[in-house]
């Protein structure tokens, strides 16, 4: 029997350690139950997770791999953790609140993207120049999207108050 490494013993072990990368500051986290039973009970059933991938526009493959992870988990602490519909979930919720929060610039990588690949359509000069052009229109639309979306006084005044209010700061 081979020996466990220490990821492996932590996991076994239920006793987390997480590093702050800035400080260095080590927290150890206990895994109970009751944290593994959080995690599995916010997560949907797997015909959720593939009806969701399946509407997704991405290429076969990568429908694939995130296909699989649904049906992945790990044991931590003697506990089976559905970790892979966790990160589906996870995904999920960055995409909705990224789309809420900048929808302008969301549109303005669409838009980006779109006249990207309107380009490398051109004859000879799109093919050579597509690769290059596409990601430069692309992220040329997202930063005139956040533009207007920083611009928004609305959307200011909210960045504005969560900034002070997570430094203790009355605004």
């Amino acid at each position: 029997m081979r020996a466990l490494s220490a990821a492996e013993e932590q996991l076994a072990s239920g006793k987390l350690l997480f590093v702050n990368p800035e400080t260095q500051r080590k927290s150890y986290v206990q895994f109970t139950e009751a944290k593994a039973k959080e995690i599995n009970a916010a997560c949907e059933d797997d015909d959720y997770y593939i009806n969701l991938i399946d509407n997704w526009e991405l290429n076969a493959q990568l429908k694939e791999v995130c296909k699989k992870l649904v049906s992945l988990a790990t044991t931590v602490g003697g506990y089976v953790v559905r970790i892979g519909k966790w990160v589906l979930d996870l995904v999920k919720s960055i995409v909705t609140q990224v789309m809420q929060k900048l929808p302008s610039m969301v549109i303005g990588v669409v838009v980006g993207f779109a006249f990207g690949m309107v380009f490398s359509t051109i004859p000879l000069l799109g093919w050579l120049l597509g690769g290059i052009v596409t990601p430069l229109l692309t992220i040329a639309g997202a930063g005139i999207g956040l533009l207007a979306d920083v611009q928004n006084s609305a959307m200011v005044k909210k960045i504005t108050a969560e900034v002070f209010a997570a430094q203790g700061i009355s605004a």
